[in-house]
Order: C-alpha cells, then structure tokens, then sequence
C-alpha cells in the first residue's frame, strides 16, 4: 500500500498543497506517483517542497526502499528454494 505524504500546515514554509503516493511495485522499485500533477507549458511537471516536506519524503524513501529490498531478497529466496 502506498504511504502519502500530505501538505503540511503547521509551518508557513510549507503550504505547498497536494499529496504523493509513495510505494514498491512488483518488480521491488520505489515508485512516486503524483495523482493530479499540473504541467507546465513546456509539458514538464515539478515537485516543489518546503524544507521541512523534503525531510519528511526522505525518510519515507528510505523506509521504502528498505522495504524494497526485503521484498527483493525474499523473492529471491523464493525462487532458490523452488529450484532445489
């Protein structure tokens, strides 16, 4: 299931509104989605955090990603056993 990271409110710096999905996909990959990213006129989509918005979706990476590699490693484990 995909965390999110909401808006927060709690510090002026950080009125940067809407929300990322944050996930692994079945081939063990951190994945960012963005639902309703608006583009700009050259077709380019930006992601802008406050300081405070970066911390918080690098730790979320992180626990992602370690979340990843269990993943990995125990599909990996999964296949060796099914060789034997």
């Amino acid at each position: 299931m995909p965390a999110r990271i909401p808006a927060a409110k709690d510090d002026r710096r950080d009125h940067v509104g809407g929300q990322l999905e944050v996930g692994v996909n079945d081939t063990c990959e951190v994945v960012i989605n963005h639902p309703k990213l608006d583009l700009d006129e050259n077709g380019c989509g930006y992601f802008v955090f406050s300081p405070n918005q970066a911390r918080r979706l690098s730790l979320l990476l992180k626990r992602k990603a370690d979340e990843a590699d269990e993943q990995y490693w125990e599909q990996r484990k999964g296949n060796a056993d099914q060789n034997r």
